[in-house]
């Protein structure tokens, strides 16, 4: 839920520090909510963050929404 609620509020500084976290189980929801949050600022940022979640269904969950949400948002962009 922090990382939720920063991602919001500070998405560069929420970014900055799951960055220095190492990847993997203890790490995965953390990634797969903030590339949620992030997908509206910047969706190619945010399929990149959901590609480090370590368990393969949580990873493809992810990237399923935040690919879905780009393409009802622009999906020419999403195409590209």
């Amino acid at each position: 839920k922090i990382i939720n609620v920063w991602a919001q509020q500070d998405p560069n500084a929420a970014g900055i520090w799951l960055s220095t976290q190492p990847p993997g189980p203890g790490t995965d929801t953390a990634r797969m909510t903030f590339a949620r949050q992030v997908a509206d600022l910047d969706s190619d940022s945010a399929l990149r963050w959901a590609e480090t979640v370590s368990d393969a269904p949580m990873r493809e969950e992810a990237i399923d929404h935040i690919f879905a949400n780009w393409q009802s948002r622009d999906a020419n962009a999403a195409a590209g």
